[in-house]
């Protein structure tokens, strides 16, 4: 078919910062079809949270009507509401079945077998060129006709810590991720599959588990034609795809370093009271984080404060990349970055905001 595949986004929302918010919406900008969120009155550890994108609210107004995403995408939110029956419930597993609403909002949108799913955190978004590509381009995965073994395109994922200019350099990610509409729960024909075997609700419900196809090894020595449909979860945690990387233009290869097909927006807050809360109660929540200096958290923040109080230290597992934006972009001819990064006053000022609450919280915390 020639016709331009849409694109469906869905992911979990909360204290997300407007930083994060704004720069993938300008990434996917006049790209996606829908946009789903969803928003919790809980964190993943049970902790008591206010609905931030409430009906009613500033904040709902702001995602859904001021055509931030684009002036034809359909942005949703949807809620999910602290079920005491799942209070004692793995704490990813929560977030999965969080996620599991999104398929209702995908398929109410009229999304079809011919459309590509995107499950990514908000701070999460494929670059705006992979995007158009996946929309246009001979996808191996996109073809019509996938036995949904392997359906999965996994992005190579360039991180950002808390600012445009501290760039990971030790570590790339792989979310997020896309699916051919054909091979997602909900939406392609799920007559005569084989079923993949879950951890929850007698096995219908959240990860698929190791030997119920988790891996691909578990289908091994079994004649199948017609492979479990995906559920979000599946995306995120299940093995079977290709991860995309560029292609480094001095040997035609995919880069192996720097070939990001996608950026993570890491730990932007507009507060540090909510990062601390964030590391107190969402997933995998950490002790006495009221007495711990900033660095001491959880090194992906201490890759934010020495690249933006200019620290080195050593024996340390992750860095960011010297010289900054400086080093990595402006002396690197064609690197892809975020297109609102591309205004040098927000990345200042942005830069110079995030100096301001590492010196405020460290006169409160101490240094690491």
């Amino acid at each position: 078919s020639n016709r331009r595949r849409r694109i469906f986004f869905g992911g979990p929302i909360a204290d997300d910062s407007w930083h994060a918010l704004g720069v993938h919406a300008a990434e996917a900008y006049g790209l996606y079809h829908t946009a789903v969120f969803v928003d919790s009155n809980t964190t993943l550890s049970m902790t008591p949270r206010e609905i931030r994108f409430a009906e009613g609210s500033m904040n709902l107004d702001l995602l859904t009507k001021t055509a931030m995403f684009g002036p034809t995408t359909n942005v949703t939110i949807d809620y999910y509401i602290d079920d005491p029956v799942e209070r004692g419930l793995d704490e990813l597993l929560r977030e999965n079945l969080q996620r599991d609403q999104i398929l209702q909002t995908w398929k109410a949108n009229g999304m079809t077998a011919d459309d590509i799913g995107v499950i990514a955190d908000v701070d999460e978004t494929f670059t705006r060129d992979f995007l158009l590509a996946s929309m246009t381009c001979d996808v191996p995965q996109f073809r019509r006709g996938q036995d949904c073994r392997m359906p999965k395109v996994v992005s190579y994922t360039l991180i950002f810590e808390s600012s445009p200019n501290c760039i990971t350099e030790t570590q790339g990610g792989f979310h997020p991720d896309m699916v051919l509409g054909e091979c997602i729960a909900n939406v392609g024909n799920s007559t005569d599959r084989e079923n993949a075997v879950r951890e929850y609700q007698q096995g219908t419900m959240g990860r698929r588990v190791p030997g119920g196809g988790k891996y691909l090894e578990d289908w091994q020595g079994k004649r199948i034609t017609r492979y479990p449909l995906w559920r979000p979860d599946d995306f995120r945690a299940t093995e079977g795809g290709k991860q995309y990387r560029e292609i480094d233009p001095s040997d035609g290869k995919p880069h192996l370093k720097f070939g990001h097909t996608a950026y993570h927006f890491h730990n932007f807050f507009d507060d540090f009271a909510d990062l601390r809360h964030k590391y107190k109660t969402y997933g995998h929540p950490q002790q006495n984080v009221e007495s711990k200096p900033l660095g001491e958290l959880q090194e992906d923040i201490n890759v934010a404060v020495l690249c933006a109080m200019n620290r080195s230290a050593a024996n340390v597992g992750r860095k960011p990349v010297k010289g900054g934006w400086t080093e990595f972009v402006d002396q690197v001819e064609g690197r892809r970055v975020p297109l609102l990064y591309a205004n040098e006053r927000y990345r200042r000022e942005r830069h110079e905001e995030l100096q301001q609450q590492i010196k405020e919280d460290e006169a409160v915390y101490g240094v690491y």
